[in-house]
């Protein structure tokens, strides 16, 4: 029998993700950072998650003469909520006399982006988008989310004050009730500093069936700010 990782307390054993799983999240992920449609997504648009099912099952070939043998795909387990759009079925053998031992696996280290004290003063700012370091280590999630173990949301913030500049693509509604404010604060409260575009990023992570499961996330980035 193979030993079993070191089981969290109050978990089941922890999921170690295959290399083709990994190698999907690095894939996606750049492409996402370069702005780049990956093909996979792009021939079907309604997708966005791929699961694995991992069956760590024995055979017996190693001891009998090569001969043919039926493995059955089951997805019964997916969710009557989901549309099953591709299968893919990978098989992998391991020598009977290799050694094994759980993977070795790198320990990420999660840093925080420092910024200098603001002196003098509150400015007020416009509206305009700004750093927000997100660490999901620190947020308690790493049990189940396997990477990224941190990226850089960013968020909207500053005033929306008369006159609107064009970037902040500001909508019709928002200028009149800019313009309302600037007359008469009291009447009228401020239009606000918003992301106007957000775009996703790819997420690897462990689901309720201890199954590796990589999906984009939407709206999980700040693009840029406007006022509305």
């Amino acid at each position: 029998q193979q030993p079993r990782a070191q089981e969290p307390p109050g978990r089941g054993p922890r999921v170690v993700p295959h290399e083709y799983m990994l190698s999907i999240y690095r894939t996606y992920s750049i492409a996402e950072k370069l702005g780049i449609n990956t093909s996979f997504f792009q021939s079907s648009k309604s997708a966005n998650t791929i699961t694995s099912f991992v069956d760590r099952g024995l055979d017996d070939l190693s001891h009998t003469p090569l001969r043919r043998q039926k493995y059955l795909f089951d997805v019964s387990m997916l969710s009557d909520k989901e549309e099953l759009v591709g299968a893919e079925l990978r098989l992998f053998r391991q020598a009977p006399s290799a050694p094994w031992g759980p993977p070795a696996r790198r320990r990420r280290t999660a840093f925080a982006s420092r910024h200098g004290k603001r002196h003098g003063k509150k400015s007020r700012l416009r509206c305009s988008k700004k750093p927000l370091h997100v660490n999901f280590k620190e947020l308690g999630w790493d049990d189940w989310i396997i990477a990224p173990l941190e990226y850089e949301a960013y968020h909207c913030e500053g005033v929306c004050d008369f006159p609107l500049r064009s970037h902040l693509e500001p909508t019709n509604h928002a200028i009149i009730q800019t313009l309302m404010n600037s007359m008469d604060p009291g009447s009228t409260p401020p239009s606000c500093c918003v992301p106007t575009k957000l775009t996703p990023i790819s997420i690897l992570y462990i689901d309720a069936g201890n199954n590796v499961v990589y999906k984009q996330y939407e709206d999980m980035v700040v693009e840029s700010c406007g006022c509305r």
